[in-house]
């Protein structure tokens, strides 16, 4: 009776111990399912953005509006119209002004 008892306490020991890191396992699984469902939702949330984006994308009026903003191209029968920037005043060259065109060019822009 007392090898029985003795047993069964080992045996029930061994069963406490196995399912204690069982259950602490268990818990650390699922703290990692929630991290990975977090960012899956963010990962589906930035999918469905992109989505959107690349429908703009492929519309005709998209290609033809970079096209026209980018490339400054237009249709055959428009006529483009360039308009002075008032930042960007270029000053006639006087007959007098012997600085080399460096020079000159160099305060144009600076």
């Amino acid at each position: 009776m007392r090898r029985f008892q003795i047993i069964l306490i080992v045996v029930s020991a061994f069963l406490i111990l196995s399912l204690g890191s069982s259950v602490t396992d268990l818990w650390s699984r699922r703290d990692i399912l929630t991290i990975r469902q977090a960012k899956l939702s963010e990962l589906q949330k930035e999918n469905g953005i992109l989505k959107k984006k690349l429908q703009e994308v492929e519309t005709p009026g998209f290609v033809e509006r970079e096209a026209r903003e980018r490339l400054g191209l237009s249709k055959p029968e428009e006529t483009v119209v360039i308009l002075k920037d008032p930042q960007m005043e270029v000053r006639p060259a006087s007959e007098e002004d012997i600085r080399p065109h460096w020079k000159q060019w160099w305060e144009v822009f600076f």
